[in-house]
């Protein structure tokens, strides 16, 4: 995958600007509105020269970009170490930011009314003081008490900043979620009428954040700097460490630019920032939570057909925004893009080490997804379907229905045009999050409890993320993973936490979909998980015995072959599970 030109910078432009032409010309032969042709072309122009750039730049010279960049001594003193070797100095600052930041969206959030009674109204309306109650709404719903959370499991262990804010971003929705769960579906409260038990649950998390920070700090080896000084130094040493690492990382960040400007012209500016599809059914059970009625439909069994978890999100993300339900859940689209992130980190930590420039490729085809249908599509159109108006466009998609048109994957995953539902937003990222720690470093109590944690929001969310969780009981018993152990226990953990949930609930949401035998899909993975530990724990055990024995002597191992395709072939396999599933 390594280009190589004379003159790189000029041609990479050339070839990508010619990129966005022919794209233009294929969406202005398909008569597609310029309105969204000229946006599209310009991003996939953009798009192409990224990937271009990062391919045909030497591997040292494009590290990671979950690594950042070390910047040297920010002052040149001898006396005083650098900020990055002393934990308290370069922490210090940012923990009174974070906390200045809680409580300022705290604050905001608490002064917004009650939800309107409106389902939506128009954007034009909305005043900026809206625009800010919105965002400050989105931040504590899936953002900032997962951080919090974050920071407290790991207790100062050194994470990559995409795992950490995907982490942030799983953990604040089981925080949010899990509010308007239970104080709706449980105890029969509306959402509506919750804000301040909401606010409430917030302050909480903020506070044993501060807690759990001074019990676990690390004591100032140098008590001469002020704390004037180290603010200082901090913002010095960040910003040197930012330039440092867009400086770096330039290529992949106009690439994943690029799809994130893809996923804003597909959702915000072709509908207008309302919702269509399958938005309407969750928002009509975000309405009930809102309401306080869930839990009479649910007596009514009339409401069994999702589990109510993202409703739940929604519900208490309105009633902090103060905008009607439609603005707020259409404001949330860009959420879309977290799913990309978590398959990237999930790639970077099964690929081979000598294929990891292959990640920002594969990310990339995730997100877009599209390429034959498209050439098949044309073909058409210039032999037997001409084109002679918009509906006689629409007559040949939806009559040959080529996959990566007609069901785009871009975003939308196969159900174009219902974007932000559960499983794109909540499940995939949880799903590929799951399976990437795995590779990851993590001592054995941390690994559970994330574990736990990420298994019961995807369960709750969608019933797909079982997919993911046969897969995560598969992997310990191929890879012979040393943690394999408190992964299973993990799961199961989680598979008890939600049938305790499903047995108060007064519908059965977790134990109504029936498989194998007239048996609950929850029962059936648990079986599974549990005969796959069966097997993990046998072969553990055999090892132990049988490696002694089986030792071959120093003298004879030298004349053997050397395997090293073995790790290869599991992780095709892993590929393959995932590809069929």
């Amino acid at each position: 995958m390594s280009l190589s030109f004379k003159k790189p910078d000029i041609v990479t432009v050339i070839s990508s600007v010619s990129s966005g032409i022919l794209v233009y010309l294929v969406l202005g032969h398909l008569l597609v509105a310029p309105r969204i042709t000229i946006p599209i072309s310009i991003i996939m122009a953009i798009l192409i020269f990224g990937l271009t750039r990062y391919y045909s730049i030497p591997t040292e010279e494009n590290p990671p970009l979950t690594q950042m960049a070390k910047p040297k001594a920010i002052d040149g003193s001898s006396n005083v170490k650098s900020i990055e070797d002393n934990d308290n100095n370069s922490h210090y600052p940012f923990i009174i930011l974070f906390v200045g930041l809680y409580v300022i969206l705290l604050v905001i959030c608490a002064l917004t009314s009650k939800p309107s009674l409106h389902i939506f109204i128009s954007w034009s309306q909305i005043e900026p003081i809206g625009i800010i109650q919105l965002g400050a709404a989105i931040m504590l719903s899936f953002f900032i008490p997962g951080y919090a959370i974050t920071h407290i499991i790991i207790k100062g262990c050194k994470i990559n900043p995409i795992l950490k804010i995907l982490l942030a971003y799983l953990f604040s929705m089981i925080i949010t979620g899990g509010i308007g769960y239970v104080l709706t579906l449980i105890l029969d409260i509306p959402a509506s009428d919750s804000k301040h038990l909401v606010l409430s649950v917030h302050l909480t998390v903020l506070v044993i954040f501060i807690i759990s920070y001074y019990v676990n700090r690390v004591t100032v080896k140098n008590t001469q700097q002020n704390s004037y000084q180290i603010s200082y130094r901090f913002v010095s040493y960040l910003n040197n460490r930012l330039w440092m690492s867009v400086k770096s990382n330039s290529s992949q960040l106009v690439v994943f630019g690029s799809l994130f400007m893809l996923l804003i012209v597909s959702t915000y500016y072709l509908f207008g920032g309302i919702t269509i599809g399958d938005q309407w059914f969750h928002q009509g059970r975000a309405l009930l939570f809102m309401s306080g009625s869930i839990r009479e439909a649910a007596l009514s069994n009339t409401d069994s057909l999702y589990p109510p978890f993202q409703s739940a999100v929604l519900a208490t993300l309105t009633t902090l925004s103060g905008l009607p339900l439609v603005n707020t859940y259409g404001s949330i689209a860009f959420l879309n893009i977290i799913y990309v992130f978590a398959f990237y980190y999930f790639i970077s930590k099964w690929i081979p080490k000598n294929m990891q420039r292959a990640k920002i490729l594969a990310s990339t085809f995730v997100a877009i997804s599209s390429g034959f249908g498209w050439i098949y599509l044309l073909g058409l159109t210039v032999t037997t379907n001409p084109v002679v108006s918009q509906g006689s466009v629409l007559d040949t998609i939806t009559s040959t229905e080529p996959f990566d048109v007609f069901q785009p994957t871009n975003f939308l995953l196969a159900s174009h045009p219902d974007f932000s539902t559960g499983l794109i937003y909540i499940v995939l990222p949880a799903g590929f999050v799951l399976l990437g720690l795995f590779r990851d470093n993590f001592n054995k109590f941390i690994l559970f409890s994330i574990v736990t944690s990420i298994s019961v929001l995807g369960i709750l969310s969608h019933d797909e993320f079982y997919l993911f969780i046969i897969v995560a009981s598969i992997l310990p018993l191929l890879f012979k993973i040393k943690q394999g152990n408190y992964i299973y226990f993990g799961l199961l953990l989680s598979f008890s936490i939600v049938y305790v949930i499903d047995i108060i609930n007064p519908e059965k949401y977790y134990t109504s979909t029936y498989v194998l035998f007239e048996s609950p899909l929850l029962v059936i993975n648990i079986i599974f998980t549990g005969i796959m530990w069966a097997l993990y724990f046998t072969q553990k055990r055999l090892h132990r015995i049988l490696s002694p024995i089986l030792t071959i002597p120093n003298k004879f191992r030298s004349n053997l072959p050397k395997y090293k395709s073995r790790d290869n072939a599991r992780l095709h396999f892993l590929i393959g599970v995932l590809v069929v599933s």
